[in-house]
């Protein structure tokens, strides 16, 4: 590797004669301290010489990679994993987990994102090392919107596949109440929900069929919040709040979920069997 220091404002021209060795096989890249990662840079190579235009304090090296294995990508949605046809408002926070031993490409070069089928949008802010990066995008949506792709290169150029991101578009606060499963249940059941944006509060009540309350949740089987904008599963071990088993019979939940002056409930019947 060469260290190469110049003023910060200064473009110049570095060129390298090649000796036999590197002609042919390597191509010039720059080491990225912030990221940790060497990734290539843009040269001139002819039969004997590589030129460079630089600007400022760079590390050069010559690397030959033999990689040929993409990225890895994974999409999250309010720090959860992103389902297909999630519920998103209008301005969601969509985090890409980019994954490649050999090191990601995290300039703007080497990300190709689109919403639908050609609308580009740029990354908001990348961070990480040269290994792993976390994407955050921050796309503006509309109604008509209805899907996201991204596809990243790893340090070799090897491009990801793209991953498809499928979406509803909810301008405004909504409750998609998905039951219980199982119901009838024995010993456990799972509650499940989403939110299309967040509450400020959201809670489950499980009543008796005379409307007494005997269990109150403020919180699921993950760390998320039951209020953030998101899918959420709630587990319910058929006790009630001083931890006794409550008797076989028919029961009501009710969710509620405030957000300034805006309630929004479901309720259902639930029954517990032998």
């Amino acid at each position: 590797a060469v260290q190469i220091i110049a003023p910060e404002n200064l473009d110049y021209d570095v060129t390298w004669h090649l000796s036999d060795d590197n002609q042919g096989n390597y191509s010039v890249h720059r080491y990225f301290e912030a990221f940790n990662v060497w990734l290539p840079v843009s040269s001139s190579i002819s039969s004997d010489q590589a030129t460079l235009t630089a600007q400022g304090q760079i590390k050069i090296a010559f690397l030959n990679s033999t990689d040929e294995t993409v990225p890895i990508l994974e999409a999250s949605l309010n720090g959860q994993f992103f389902f297909k046809d999630s519920y998103v408002n209008s301005e969601p926070v969509i985090y890409i987990t980019a994954r490649d031993n050999n090191g990601v490409d995290h300039r703007q070069a080497g990300m190709k994102i689109w919403i639908n089928e050609n609308d580009t949008l740029a990354a908001s802010q990348v961070s990480g090392n040269g290994n792993e990066l976390s994407i955050q995008l921050k796309p503006q949506l509309t109604p008509n919107d209805s899907s996201l792709h991204i596809t990243v290169s790893d340090a070799a150029q090897n491009w990801s596949d793209t991953l498809h991101l499928t979406y509803t578009v909810k301008s405004e606060l909504e409750l998609v109440d998905y039951g219980n499963f199982p119901n009838p249940f024995k010993n456990r059941t799972w509650f499940s929900y989403e939110l299309t944006d967040a509450c400020d509060e959201f809670y489950l009540d499980i009543f008796t069929v005379n409307g007494r309350r005997i269990r109150r949740f403020t919180s699921g089987i993950t760390d998320i919040p039951l209020e953030l904008g998101t899918y959420h599963e709630i587990l319910w071990d058929g006790r009630d709040e001083s931890g006794a088993l409550v008797a076989n019979g028919v029961y009501f939940y009710r969710m509620v979920g405030n957000k300034n002056d805006i309630t929004i409930e479901s309720v259902g019947k639930v029954a517990k069997a032998k």
